[in-house]
């Protein structure tokens, strides 16, 4: 009852009702919730009712007017009413195509995710598998260049032999020729004292034959000049007297041949001995230049044969040089291949994201369109709820005007 009550002074009071009725009411009230009060609720509720009818009473006939333009303006509202309704309907109608065009957004969002999460995701495979080759190029790079650093000292040191192996061939050359000019020398004077001892061979020989032709006269002279001294000693004494001056003149020339044949022989001895000492010095020297001579061919074999050997030696290092250069050649070119790679890996990763920041900027907009289509949406829910609460309100008055009018 005092809701009923309060709603219709608070109409009252809407309508500029006098102040009496508003003091009215608020004695009433007073009436109603005094604690002190000592009449009971009922006699209060039968003395309020009467003076609220004689009340009212006297408020119809002064507000008949008012009601009449209330009723005016009800149905000014009502087509305005209308009006809101029909504006609600077309609002709710673009809310549903802006739902529809938002869930079709939320799909194309929802695709662009997904498309997104797919590209990161290739992406981020695309750069695991980058790294993963990277470190594996990185590895098998700095293998190489191990290798590369390993193979350039080897090939350091090949050029070091090929130098040292170079020089010791420039000297055994060098040694060679003087070896070989020393050996011609040798041979000119072994030549030469060929030609000396087989002069003195000969003159040993001619020297060696007088020699034997002397020593057989000289045997033959004392075997006659014994032959005749036996004769004469074998004669008779007078026969010998009387014969001895011519026997021992023939005896003397004898004597005298003698001597001049042992003389000579004496000489040609001597000339012998000489002739021998010179041929047997002949001899040692030849020995000696023969012995010069054989260890100049073996000093002349050996450097050969160490001359052969270095050029076997500068051959096959060489041969090692050229397949250490041709094995850098292919080191450097498999280098190229691997960084070539890399820079082929740097580019694709570059590409993908450019693709994924492209695909980020297409969200980024699609995101703006959705907020700018949400903040739309945001703004007509606040159109309709400020329609709708007009439309409560108006609703309210109506029935408070209807509850008013039935009374």
């Amino acid at each position: 009852m005092f809701y009923v009550l309060f709603l219709y002074f608070s109409f009252l009071r809407r309508f500029s009702i006098s102040s009496k009725l508003f003091e009215l009411f608020f004695s009433v009230k007073l009436l109603l919730t005094s604690k002190s009060s000592c009449c009971p609720r009922f006699t209060t509720v039968q003395y309020v009712c009467p003076l609220i009818l004689s009340t009212g009473r006297c408020i119809v006939f002064t507000t008949q007017p008012k009601i009449e333009n209330l009723e005016d303006l009800l149905r000014e509202k009502d087509n305005q009413v209308d009006m809101a309704r029909a504006r609600l309907t077309a609002v709710q109608a673009h809310h549903s195509t802006s739902e529809g065009a938002l869930s079709s957004l939320e799909e194309a969002i929802g695709d662009k995710d997904k498309q997104i999460t797919q590209l990161r995701e290739q992406r981020d495979r695309a750069e695991q598998e980058r790294h993963q080759e990277q470190s594996l190029h990185e590895r098998d790079i700095a293998e190489y260049k191990m290798k590369l650093h390993t193979l350039e000292g080897e090939v350091e040191k090949l050029q070091v032999r090929l130098e040292r192996s170079l020089a010791e061939k420039d000297k055994l050359e060098a040694k060679l020729e003087s070896s070989q000019s020393e050996l011609g020398k040798a041979k000119a004077e072994l030549e030469k004292m060929h030609g000396e001892v087989g002069k003195s061979t000969s003159d040993y020989e001619s020297y060696r034959h007088r020699l034997t032709k002397l020593e057989m006269e000289n045997d033959r002279l004392r075997t006659e000049n014994e032959r005749l001294h036996h004769d004469l000693e074998r004669s008779h004494p007078t026969y010998g007297r009387s014969s001895i001056p011519g026997g021992s003149g023939e005896v003397e020339r004898l004597q005298e041949k003698l001597d001049k044949c042992q003389a000579e022989l004496r000489r040609a001895q001597t000339e012998l001995r000489m002739n021998q000492a010179d041929y047997e010095r002949s001899h040692v020297e030849v020995e000696q230049l023969q012995e010069k001579v054989e260890k100049a061919q073996g000093e002349i074999y050996r450097l050969k044969a160490r001359l052969e050997n270095a050029q076997s030696e500068k051959d096959s290092v060489q041969e090692e040089l050229e397949r250490a250069q041709a094995t850098v050649a292919r080191q450097h070119s498999e280098r190229e291949r691997w960084v070539n790679e890399v820079e082929k890996l740097r580019e694709e990763l570059e590409r993908s994201q450019a693709t994924v920041g492209k695909a980020q900027i297409g969200q980024e907009k699609t995101q703006s369109s959705l907020d700018k289509v949400q903040s739309e949406l945001d703004q007509l829910q606040e159109r309709y709820e400020r329609q709708s609460a007009e439309m409560r309100r108006v609703s309210v008055k109506y029935y408070c005007y209807r509850r008013v009018k039935e009374e």
